[in-house]
C-alpha cells in the first residue's frame, strides 16, 4: 500500500514567504509585459512562468511516497524452557486462581510441563519451541518431557538462555522460563543478569514463571574442617568435622571414623539447634605415609539424601622434624618463652640466634640425634653436645624424644641468612624485634626466594621486625606500620581466625573467644593499613569491647606465607597466675597450632625433591579433577615424571603429563578431566616398578569423585532471581502463566520493538520530476526569447 505525504525541506514560514514573493513578482511581471505582447502570446508566457515557479515550490514541500514493506515471512519464535534439574522433583507446586494448568500436590516439573503444554495453543500465532535444561539444554517435545524425570545434577540458567541468543530471528523472538530459579552451576547472579542484558539488546524478552516455594528439607551432612592434613609419626592430631543438619535438632546420631575399611572410633553426637555441631577424633600413626580416612554419620530415614553422610580425609604422616630458625636482635622475655615452648615440642628442631652485644651473638641448636648415615639438614654433631632431657611435652600422650643441644658464639649477624642453600633447610623463620642486623640486602633476597619458591613461612613474632622497613622488606609484609606512642590492647579472633580452630575449648565458631581474657599486649607501632591480599586472623579490642586494628595477619607470597603477630608481652600468657590456671595452655597451643598450620601448607619439605597434592579431596562428577606437582628447581630442570591415575572406576591405570602452572618455577598442574564416581589414587612414575605404598607418599596423593547432591538439598525457589532476569531482559514475571496473558505481552513487545516498516521515496528520487522542472524552465525561456522579452 502506498500513500503520499508532504515533508517540507524548509520551514513553512520560509516557504510561504517564497510562495507569496514569487506570486507577487509574477503578477508585477504580467502587468508590465501585457502591453508588449499579443493577448495569446502573453497568456502563454505568463502560464509557463507560473508553472516554472510552482514546480520548485512543490518540490520544496518534499512530496514523499510511503510504501509499506511486508514483514519477514514466518512466525515470531517463542522458546519455552522447562527446568529438568533434581530440585524440580519437589512436590510443592501450587495452583492459583488463574492457573488452571497446575494442580496442588504436583511436582514442580509436572507443573512446568502443564504450562508448556498450554503454550502450544499459541502455535497459530508463534513458532513455539520447547527446550529442557539442567546443566545443558536441548530441544524436545511435550511427549519426551512426560517420559523423563527431573534428575539433573545442576541447574545452569545462564547457559540455557545464552544458547538461544545466537539465532537471528527477524520476525521476533521471546523466551518463557519455567523454573524454580535455583542456579547452582557456578558463576554468580551477575553473570545471569549480564546474559539477560544481552537478551534485551537483541530484543529478546524473557518472561519468567517461578514454580515452587520454600520447602522443609531434613538432611544431615558431615565435612572435615581440614580435608588434607600433615602430621608427624607417633603424634596425636585432632581431626575436627562439622555436622550440618536441617530440621533434625535434638536428635542423636552415631559418627564413625574409618581408615580404609577398618573402623577406628565411634561417637554419639547430639544435634543442637544452631544447625552445626562439631565432632572431634584423635588420630595417631606410627609410620610415615599417606593415609585415607573416612568419616561417616549413620543415616536417618527422614533425610533427603544420604550421599553427603560421609566425607574423606587425607593425612600425610612424616618422620622429618619441623625446622625453625629464630632470630632476635636483643634478649627479651618474649623470645625466651617462645624458644622454651618451641623447644618443648618434640617434632621441632630449632636454631635460635640472639644478639647479646655488638659482634657477639649466641647460637643455640636443638636437634634430634641424626640417624646412621647422617641427615644433611641436621646440624653437625661435632664437639660434645649436651643431652636435653628437661623438655616439657605440650601434647599428652606423645612419646618422649631425646634430643641434643649445642651452643656457640658467632660474630657476624649478616652471615646467618647469607647462604640461600642453608636457609632452604628450614620451614619456618621467626623474626623478633630489632632484627635489622640480620636483614641485609642479600638476606632479604634470600628470604624472598625461600618464601616464594621453597614454600617457606616467615613469622614476625612482635610486629615490625625492624625500626625502619625498607621497600625490599616491605614487599613481603602483609601490613604497613606507623610509629605511635606505646599503647596496650587485648586480642580477639576474627571469623577467619576462629575457623582455624587453633585454641583449646573452641569447638565451634560461636564459642567464647579464649584470647579475650588473656593479659594485654603492648606496642609502640600501629598498623597503618593491610595490603589487599592480606587476611586478618585476630584484631585488637578496645576498652569498650569493639575490634580495632589487625593483630595477627598473613598473606600468601608465592608458594609460602608471611605472618605478622603484633604486640610485646605475650610471654605473660605462658606465666599465668593461679586463678587463670585453666588458660595456661593457650600460649603453647597457639604457637603449636601456628607452626602446624604453616607446615601443613608448605609445599616441599627440606630434602624433598617433589610433592604431589590433589587440589581437592572430593570432586564432583561435573568438575574437572586436578592435582598439583611441586618440584625443586634442580629436579624440575630434568625430565618431568609421568603421573599415573588408578582406581576401581578405571578399567586400567591412565598416564598424564604435568603442565607448567603460570610463571612459578617447579609448579605443575595435572588435569585428569571429569571422572566417574569412585576413589582414585595418583602417583609419580619416576620408576615404572614403583609401587603405591605409604613409604613413598611424597609422590602420591588420592581423592574421591562423587555425584553432586546439592539439587536435592537446596530446593527453596528463587522468585527474586527469576524476577530480576525478566526485568533486566525487558520481559516480565508472570503470575498465572496464562497463554493469553503471555501472547498479549509478547505482542506489545513486538509492536514496540518492531513497528511496521515503510519505504520512503521523495520527489527528488524520481528522474522525470527533475526532467520536467528543467524542461519547463527551458521552454519558458525559449518562449520569452522568441517574444523579445529576453
Amino acid at each position: 500500500m502506498q500513500s503520499l505525504i508532504l515533508d517540507p525541506l524548509i520551514p513553512t514560514a520560509l516557504w510561504l514567504v517564497l510562495a507569496f514573493g514569487g506570486a507577487g513578482l509574477l503578477t508585477w511581471y504580467a502587468r508590465t509585459s501585457q502591453a508588449k505582447l499579443s493577448r495569446g502570446r502573453w497568456l502563454t508566457t505568463v502560464s509557463l512562468m507560473a508553472i516554472a515557479l510552482v514546480l520548485p515550490l512543490a518540490i520544496l514541500l518534499n512530496p514523499t511516497w510511503l510504501e509499506t514493506i511486508p514483514p519477514p515471512a514466518g512466525k515470531p519464535l517463542l522458546t519455552v524452557f522447562v527446568d529438568g534439574s533434581g530440585s524440580m522433583a519437589t512436590a510443592d507446586a501450587t495452583a492459583s486462581d488463574d492457573t488452571a494448568t497446575v494442580d496442588d500436590g504436583q511436582t514442580r516439573y509436572q507443573a512446568a510441563i502443564g504450562i508448556a503444554k498450554a503454550m502450544q495453543q499459541l502455535d497459530d500465532q508463534y513458532e513455539v519451541r520447547v527446550r529442557r535444561f539442567d546443566s545443558t539444554s536441548a530441544t524436545t517435545s511435550i511427549g519426551e518431557l512426560e517420559t523423563k524425570q527431573p534428575e539433573g545434577n545442576l541447574t545452569d540458567i545462564d547457559r540455557a538462555i545464552e544458547e538461544v541468543l545466537h539465532e537471528d530471528r527477524p520476525q521476533g523472538q521471546a523466551v518463557l522460563l519455567l523454573s524454580d530459579g535455583i542456579h547452582n552451576a557456578g558463576g554468580s547472579a551477575r553473570a545471569i543478569l549480564k546474559t539477560a542484558s544481552k537478551a534485551k539488546a537483541i530484543a529478546t524478552p524473557i518472561f519468567s514463571k517461578t514454580i515452587g516455594g520454600k520447602s522443609d528439607v531434613k538432611n544431615l551432612s558431615i565435612q572435615p574442617l581440614t580435608p588434607q592434613q600433615l602430621t608427624f609419626v607417633s603424634q596425636k592430631v585432632p581431626v575436627i568435622a562439622e555436622l550440618a543438619h536441617q530440621g533434625l535438632s535434638g536428635r542423636t546420631v552415631d559418627v564413625r571414623l574409618f581408615r580404609d575399611d577398618q573402623q577406628l572410633d565411634q561417637q554419639q553426637v547430639d544435634l543442637d539447634s544452631t544447625g552445626r555441631t562439631e565432632v572431634q577424633f584423635q588420630i595417631t600413626e606410627d609410620a610415615n605415609g599417606l593415609y585415607r580416612y573416612r568419616m561417616e554419620v549413620a543415616p536417618l530415614g527422614e533425610e533427603v539424601t544420604p550421599a553427603d553422610n560421609r566425607a574423606t580425609l587425607l593425612m600425610r604422616v612424616i618422620d622429618q622434624p619441623i625446622r625453625v630458625l629464630l632470630l632476635e636482635g636483643k634478649p627479651y622475655w618474649d623470645s625466651k618463652f617462645l624458644m622454651r615452648k618451641l623447644a618443648a615440642d618434640p617434632s621441632i628442631e630449632m636454631v635460635s640466634v640472639v644478639r647479646v652485644a655488638d659482634q657477639r651473638l649466641m647460637k643455640r641448636t636443638l636437634y634430634r640425634d641424626a640417624p646412621a648415615g647422617g641427615d644433611p639438614a641436621s646440624p653437625s654433631a661435632e664437639g660434645k653436645p649436651e643431652v636435653d632431657t628437661t623438655l616439657e611435652d605440650p601434647e599428652a600422650g606423645s612419646p618422649a624424644v631425646e634430643r641434643l643441644e649445642r651452643w656457640e658464639i658467632i660474630n657476624n649477624a649478616a652471615d646467618v641468612l647469607a647462604d640461600g642453600e642453608e636457609l632452604s633447610r628450614y620451614q619456618i623463620v621467626v623474626l623478633g624485634r630489632d632484627a635489622e642486623v640480620f636483614l641485609g640486602e642479600t638476606a632479604v633476597d634470600n628470604l624472598r626466594n625461600w618464601i616464594s619458591r621453597d614454600g617457606g613461612s616467615l613469622v614476625c613474632s612482635r610486629g615490625a621486625p625492624a625500626a625502619q622497613i625498607n621497600e625490599r622488606l616491605g614487599r613481603l609484609m602483609p601490613v604497613l606500620w606507623t610509629r605511635t606512642r606505646e599503647s596496650r590492647f587485648r586480642v580477639a579472633l576474627t571469623e577467619a581466625g576462629r575457623e582455624l580452630r587453633w585454641l583449646p575449648g573452641q569447638q565451634a565458631p560461636a564459642a567464647a573467644d579464649p584470647l579475650v581474657g588473656m593479659p594485654s599486649l603492648s606496642t609502640a607501632e600501629q598498623v597503618k593499613k593491610t595490603k589487599p591480599l592480606a587476611i586478618v586472623l585476630a584484631t585488637s579490642v578496645s576498652k569498650d569491647g569493639t575490634s580495632a586494628l589487625p593483630v595477627v595477619s598473613y598473606q600468601q607470597y608465592g608458594t609460602g606465607r608471611v605472618v605478622v603477630v603484633e604486640g610485646a608481652g605475650m610471654w605473660r600468657w605462658a606465666f599465668m597466675p593461679p586463678n587463670y590456671a585453666d588458660q595456661e595452655t593457650v600460649y603453647a597451643t597457639l604457637w603449636h597450632s601456628l607452626t602446624r598450620w604453616l607446615v601443613s601448607r608448605a609445599g616441599l619439605l627440606p630434602g624433598q625433591p617433589l610433592a604431589m597434592q590433589s587440589d581437592k579431596v572430593s570432586f564432583s562428577t561435573t568438575e574437572t579433577a586436578t592435582a598439583t606437582l611441586l618440584m625443586r628447581e634442580a629436579s624440575a630442570s630434568g625430565q618431568l615424571p609421568r603421573i599415573e591415575l588408578s582406581g576401581p572406576a578405571l578399567a586400567e591405570p591412565k598416564e598424564f603429563t604435568p603442565k607448567p602452572l603460570g610463571d612459578d618455577p617447579g609448579v605443575y598442574r595435572v588435569v585428569f578431566g571429569s571422572l566417574e564416581e569412585g576413589q582414585y589414587q595418583v602417583r609419580t612414575l619416576d620408576d615404572p616398578a614403583q609401587s603405591i605404598d605409604r613409604a613413598s607418599s611424597e609422590g602420591s596423593t588420592a581423592f574421591d569423585v562423587r555425584s553432586p547432591w546439592s539439587e536435592k538439598l537446596d530446593v527453596d525457589a528463587r522468585p527474586d532471581l527469576m524476577k530480576r532476569i525478566a526485568e533486566t531482559s525487558g520481559g516480565a514475571m508472570l503470575d498465572a502463566a496464562d497463554p493469553d496473558e503471555l501472547a498479549e505481552q509478547f505482542q506489545e513487545h513486538l509492536t514496540r520493538s518492531r513497528p511496521p516498516r515503510v519505504r520512503r521515496t521523495t520527489a527528488w528520487d524520481r528522474w522525470w520530476v527533475l526532467l520536467a522542472v528543467v524542461g519547463m524552465w527551458a521552454i519558458t525561456w525559449g518562449v520569452r526569447r522568441s517574444s523579445g522579452l529576453v
